[in-house]
């Protein structure tokens, strides 16, 4: 059966940063799907909140989606490594609150599985991400899909388009936005929680449990730059990250 979502009917504080890149309304499909690349968080994550807002609006679960391929310019065992990292803790945090995640990521050329979950999806979201080549491929994604596409500043203290136009001088940039950002920051948010059964269907690809591979043997089996290695002290993943920031409070802010 069709049912309808309402970008509108948002919060507000997701609705000013969210946009519908296709419009369709009428949805109807196996989940909510939400596209991460960047905003590899499962708490104070914007666009994560709008995919679990809109699956309690249809009862439908949603699906967290990953991937990570081999061949791309740039990529090496740093890259990688680093990715992984990140993916370890962020599949155990959305298990956590009861999110299906999936990660794809071949060690060859094989083509990525998104475009046709994308048309299983009652809606799609993604992350809005300016930089090259992330507006293409949104773009394609968007064209291929068979619900509507909402695109969340996942990114951003205060969101982009809230600044309303491009700024020639940082000073500029500042007066224009500090308030803002206070404001936001000082609101704070609350994590949306999902009211639906985790999804546990099959989606036809093979995905990689990022809690039991073992990295550096997966790295090296990639088609990827070997030459660049990990870096061993700058981990990636949430529990790193909050490990480094209690490091710089302990022995740059407390000892002034």
């Amino acid at each position: 059966m069709d049912r309808t979502l309402d970008l509108n009917a948002l919060p507000e504080p997701l609705r000013e940063r969210s946009r519908a890149l296709h419009d369709d309304i009428k949805t109807g499909g196996d989940f909510v799907l939400y596209w991460t690349h960047h905003a590899l968080r499962a708490f104070e994550n914007p666009a994560l909140d709008v995919a679990v807002w809109a699956g309690n609006q249809l009862g439908l679960p949603v699906l967290v989606y990953q991937g990570l391929g081999a061949g791309h310019r740039f990529d090496s065992d740093r890259h990688h490594t680093f990715i992984l990292e990140g993916a370890r803790d962020l599949a155990e945090q959305l298990e956590g609150r009861g999110i299906a995640y999936r990660l794809f990521a071949p060690q060859d050329r094989e083509r990525s599985p998104l475009r046709g979950l994308a048309r299983r999806a009652a809606l799609t979201v993604v992350e809005e991400f300016p930089a090259p080549p992330f507006p293409r491929w949104t773009g394609r994604l968007a064209a291929a899909a068979q619900g509507p596409v909402w695109s969340v500043d996942a990114a951003c203290v205060m969101p982009m388009r809230a600044y309303g136009r491009a700024f020639d001088r940082a000073f500029k940039f500042r007066d224009k936005g500090w308030r803002g950002m206070l404001d936001r920051a000082r609101a704070g948010g609350r994590d949306v929680e999902p009211e639906v059964e985790i999804f546990g269907g099959e989606l036809g690809f093979t995905d990689v449990d990022p809690r039991e591979v073992d990295t550096p043997a997966f790295v090296a089996g990639g088609d990827i730059d070997h030459t660049i290695g990990p870096v061993p002290h700058t981990g990636g993943g949430r529990a790193a990250r909050e490990a480094r920031w209690r490091r710089v409070v302990v022995t740059r802010v407390g000892s002034n």
